[in-house]
């Protein structure tokens, strides 16, 4: 983000966040959605950590529409819950690339096969990027 804020590369990938800081700041970017990858994120408890009643309060607050809505609203990140949609005037929607109407120009990671081909990748890219 930082190199499209100074206006020193005309493309780059950036997350959603970024590109709407950008734009309030009076940047001349926009953002293209076709062929995103779509992210996903989860919430995890440590086996044996402290307060675990605490992390399932933080949690069940979190992944309430409402919360996940309001979020949307403060910071343009995707709900993880199709409620919190509804929850949202269409220019709020309209403005996350993880909108409903926008979910068909991208892409899923493919988990099974990046684990599998982690190791031979990751070899690859390094001796192209040595030289």
């Amino acid at each position: 983000g930082v190199l499209l804020s100074r206006q020193e590369v005309t493309m780059s990938t950036v997350w959603d966040g970024r590109v709407a800081d950008m734009q309030k700041q009076g940047t001349p970017v926009e953002r293209q959605l076709n062929g995103m990858r779509r992210q996903f994120q989860g919430y995890a408890i440590a086996k044996g950590a402290a307060n675990t009643d605490n992390a399932y309060q933080l949690m069940d607050f979190s992944l309430r529409a409402e919360s996940q809505a309001n979020l949307a609203k403060a910071f343009p990140s995707n709900p993880s819950s199709p409620l919190a949609y509804e929850k949202l005037t269409e220019d709020e929607r309209n403005a996350l690339s993880g909108a409903p109407k926008y979910y068909d120009k991208g892409f899923d990671a493919d988990v099974d096969w990046w684990l599998k081909n982690e190791s031979a990748v990751t070899k690859r890219w390094l001796e192209w990027a040595r030289g």
